[in-house]
């Protein structure tokens, strides 16, 4: 199988890591790759890239596409592809709201031949009001969607809890991701602050690079309570290796989030990978991964509304709304509002009874180790 892939493989984004899991994996079930990064700039051919060797393809039997939604027509149209004059065309793609507008999703179902998600949640965003017509058109768009869940290098050793006695230090809840609206670490601060206060031994640790401390301090006076009564919450915005990575989940006791929209939530999976304990949401994307474990997947979300996706970050002593739009979200993009109290209420019980460690009723990398998705991407190539 000769594949050319377009990605964001080079970048230290979601869509990066999941590219650059994917080739991996990719590679290891000898598929010869042809890798294009995408980025500011036109796409460009990638040499090789962390030890993934590239070829120059100028047939290849499937070209795949990984990026936003409103990017993959654009990638298609730069370098000359059309959709039943060559290979193969997918889209790799995801949503995070509970809706997809309407144009952008049926660009995708009449520009490529397949289009791939990450889970079941983007998949039912794309079929709920993203399709028009009905009958056996709308049939064949849903016919070609997959859903390519994420890998992970299962012959690479797993993190091991670093800490010689566990009991011995402060209880660690910890959050990673990108300070937004959608990812809503206001919302986990506030529920946090709700479970614990001064003198509590559990703390909160929120891993977010380039979070600005104005932003981080504007949050934590949104819990209202003066700094003498909150409990220990702690920013980390330094960028990190993945090794690092690795490491604060290694020295954690539980992953949570307060996230409003997920079409999978890799730190997430990587606390699970990791064998930590983890606080989610259910109905999100995580639930791919998640259900079948001992999380405590709390079904506890207010009603669905169209909530503000901007935040406030104070600048030079004054508070500034910064909008956060990427793939189109905007003030009138439908989200689970997750219910705060019902968090609360799942991080005491957790710090209670010490809650650390995280089983699973399945074999995780039969599941999402390199061959098992490599396999489902060949069968999903292999498809007419």
């Amino acid at each position: 199988m000769r594949v050319r892939y377009y990605s964001h493989l080079q970048q230290s984004t979601g869509y990066g890591r999941a590219a650059r899991e994917l080739a991996r994996a990719l590679v290891g079930a000898r598929v010869e790759l042809d890798l294009r990064t995408l980025g500011p700039r036109d796409p460009g051919w990638i040499p090789a890239h962390d030890g993934l060797s590239s070829s120059r393809i100028d047939d290849p039997d499937a070209v795949i596409v990984h990026t936003l939604p409103g990017d993959c027509g654009r990638v298609l149209e730069l370098e000359g592809l059309r959709r039943g004059a060559g290979p193969k065309l997918v889209a790799y793609t995801t949503w995070e709201a509970l809706t997809a507008p309407e144009g952008i999703v049926q660009s995708l179902y009449d520009d490529f031949d397949q289009i791939w998600v990450p889970s079941q949640p983007t998949a039912q965003a794309f079929a709920t009001n993203g399709l028009h017509g009905s009958g056996r058109d709308r049939e064949s768009a849903e016919h070609r969607t997959r859903v390519i869940p994420h890998c992970y290098n299962d012959s690479l050793p797993l993190p091991k809890r670093r800490h010689a006695d566990a009991h011995e230090h402060r209880f660690r809840f910890y959050w990673v991701g990108a300070w937004t609206a959608r990812k809503n670490p206001g919302g986990l601060i506030r529920a946090f602050a709700n479970a614990f206060r001064a003198g509590s031994r559990a703390e909160l640790v929120l891993h977010s690079p380039g979070c600005s401390m104005d932003a981080f301090v504007v949050a934590l006076a949104a819990t209202g309570l003066e700094q003498r009564e909150l409990p220990s919450i702690i920013l980390s915005n330094q960028h990190l290796s993945e090794a690092a990575l690795a490491e604060l989940h290694a020295e954690a006791d539980v992953y949570v989030t307060a996230a409003r929209g997920e079409a999978w939530n890799l730190p997430a999976f990587d606390a699970l990978l990791a064998g930590r304990h983890i606080i989610a949401q259910y109905g999100l994307g995580s639930d791919e991964f998640l259900a079948g474990t001992s999380a405590d997947l709390i079904d506890g979300w207010e009603s669905p509304a169209q909530v503000d996706v901007s935040f406030a970050q104070a600048s030079d002593g004054a508070v500034t709304l910064k909008t956060v739009g990427a793939q189109g979200l905007t003030s009138r993009s439908l989200w689970l509002e997750p219910n705060l109290c019902s968090l609360s209420d799942a991080m005491h019980a957790a710090f209670e009874s010490r809650k650390r460690t995280l089983t699973t009723d399945y074999n995780v990398a039969q599941r999402f180790g390199y061959a098992a998705v490599a396999t489902l991407v060949l069968d999903a190539l292999e498809q007419p």
